[in-house]
């Protein structure tokens, strides 16, 4: 029996991350008829594996390989290292770099370039021609929410279209190297049932030791090749404390593979460990509606945690006033005040195409809360 999509979807963030960008929409996209999952940003890639581990039944979603680049090796370092973690499937996410600034930013003003290093290693023709400085960091959108709250003008970042949501413009578009340019992402958890969404398949990940002799490597290849299945990756890491010995990494497609393959495969190498059997990833469609409409709530969610923030700045304001208000024994309702704020408010509203009547009720539970909190303040 297989288990529903578990509750918890762990990845890198913050909001707007191609980590969270393209989660949110393979997740929308790929696994509907499942249980809706919760994405929850983590800070970095560590993080989202000792989160998988310490909370059965929730998923990670890790990039591991850019084709204009190489593989994410800390990640893919994971799965060598840890024989409990089981990738489930994958996707692949068109990656599209641009300058972007604070609005009223012009590219030429640019002195400063900040990203991710990965970001600057798919740009290397641009950022070889630019003459200013570059800055490298962890996370694009956090860089991205820093510049935009900075507001300097001679100061952007290398990233995607999502950091547009964060208030940002793109100054300079298209500036990766290739026209094609997709990272490989892998949904995985800790060895086990696999959800229903996400059944075996011919793609396999393996890794094993090989005997210590000429050509054992070359043996399994051909075992490979002689068996139906076709190479897709091969990648080595040296095995700590054993000299000249190492751990191989292979993905294969067994689409024509023979059913002999995978036993022969265990048979023929050293500790042989089976990482996924899932199903080839597909390209994600960021122009489908499924991706639009993401985006358009990624917008929407960034703007709700402003409400909320700018009333817990307001609340700040109203208990300072609150103190001031009891020193000088002045009345905390003041009528004529709020009066002159709502005509305000429902003007601004008015100019703007924002319905009168919400704007009304909303400052009237604003006022009744404000002045509900400096009577009963402490």
């Amino acid at each position: 029996m297989t288990n529903p999509l578990p509750l918890s979807v762990y990845t890198l963030g913050p909001k707007g991350s191609f980590s969270a960008q393209g989660s949110e929409i393979f997740l929308a996209s790929g696994c509907s008829d499942s249980a809706n999952p919760q994405i929850q940003l983590c800070d970095s890639f560590p993080r989202i594996f000792e989160s998988v581990k310490a909370h059965p039944g929730s998923l990670g979603i890790v990039p591991l390989q850019n084709e204009s680049t190489s593989s994410i090796h800390e990640n893919v370092d994971m799965f060598f290292q840890d024989s409990s973690l089981c990738i489930w499937a994958e996707f692949l996410l068109p990656v599209r770099l641009h300058v972007l600034g604070p609005p009223g930013t012009q590219f030429e003003d640019i002195t400063q370039l900040h990203s991710h290093p990965k970001a600057f290693e798919q740009c290397k023709t641009f950022t070889n021609s630019f003459s200013g400085e570059i800055h490298y960091g962890k996370s694009t959108s956090a860089l991205a929410q820093k510049i935009k709250n900075n507001g300097e003008k001679n100061v952007a970042v290398l990233g995607g279209e999502a950091l547009i949501h964060q208030g940002l413009c793109i100054l300079k578009p298209n500036v990766h190297d290739h026209a094609v340019n997709e990272t490989q992402f892998v949904v995985f958890g800790v060895q086990g049932t696999a959800p229903k969404c996400f059944p075996k398949n011919s793609k396999w990940t393996v890794h094993f030791e090989c005997q210590h002799k000429p050509g054992s490597l070359a043996q399994v290849l051909q075992l490979v090749a002689s068996q139906g299945g076709n190479l897709m990756k091969v990648e080595s890491r040296p095995i700590p404390n054993q000299r000249e010995r190492f751990r191989f990494w292979l993905d294969i497609d067994a689409t024509h593979a023979k059913p002999t393959l995978y036993e022969e495969l265990k048979a023929s190498t050293v500790d042989f460990h089976c990482v996924g059997q899932y199903a080839p990833g597909q390209v994600l469609d960021l122009d489908s509606p499924h991706s639009r409409i993401s985006l358009l709530r990624r917008q929407i969610d960034s703007v709700d945690t402003d409400i909320v923030d700018l009333l817990i700045h307001r609340q700040s304001f109203v208990r300072s006033i609150a103190q001031e208000k009891e020193k000088e024994n002045i009345p905390v309702e003041q009528q004529e005040r709020f009066a002159e704020i709502l005509q305000s408010r429902i003007l601004q509203a008015k100019n703007n195409d924002l319905n009168i009547e919400f704007v009304r009720k909303l400052y009237n539970l604003i006022h009744t809360e404000s002045v509900s909190y400096q009577n009963d303040k402490p």
